[in-house]
């Protein structure tokens, strides 16, 4: 068991260390507001994502995905099993784009409702 996680954390440590999946030097990253959500979200639901930009959509999918992964583990949405991470962005920036007056609400608010909707429990 130990081997097994000593493995898995020197593995998590070559990926981390080799992403380039970070801000520029000085740029800072706050996700509080819709609005700060929606401007790292906002045109990284397709598959190419410009090398520049690919930070920006990593923070945007770590934050919608530990959401997501809360509301799925306490039950309260129920998506089906093969969703995956860029599902989510793609639920959560379009409920973002339907409803502009709402962004300046709390971001992990606002993924919430999004996802409720998208996926309820029936």
């Amino acid at each position: 068991m130990r081997r097994t996680l000593l493995i898995a954390v020197v593995l998590a440590c070559f990926v981390a260390g080799k992403s380039d999946a970070a801000p520029p030097p000085g740029e800072r990253v706050v996700i509080e507001k819709g609005n700060e959500l929606f401007d790292q979200c906002k045109g990284f639901t397709s598959k190419k994502v410009p090398a520049a930009d690919a930070w920006r959509f990593t923070y945007c999918q770590g934050y919608i995905s530990g959401v997501a992964d809360t509301l799925s583990g306490l039950k309260a949405i129920c998506p089906p099993r093969k969703v995956n991470s860029h599902q989510y962005v793609g639920v959560v920036v379009d409920y973002l784009t339907a409803h502009p007056k709402l962004r300046n609400s709390a971001a992990a608010s606002l993924i919430i409702i999004a996802l409720k909707e998208k996926f309820p429990c029936n």
